[in-house]
């Protein structure tokens, strides 16, 4: 029996390395609410002492959040 060449079995191993890689969900971490960007952001005004702030998200030019 021979041996299959070295090179051959490097070129599958990447291949299936590649599609293993490309065959996995592409998902963004889940956005946080609008009740938790609230929370964080007013523990962040009372740690600072902050008494009033304005905020938006914009994504593709709508408000997303504010």
């Amino acid at each position: 029996m021979s041996r299959p060449p070295l090179r051959a079995i490097a070129t599958i191993t990447a291949l299936l390395s590649l599609y293993t890689i490309m065959a996995l969900p592409a998902q963004a971490p889940a956005a946080p609410t609008s009740a938790a960007l609230d929370s964080i952001i007013a523990a962040q005004m009372g740690e600072a002492g902050i008494m009033g702030l304005g905020a938006a998200i914009i994504i593709r030019g709508k408000v997303v959040w504010s």
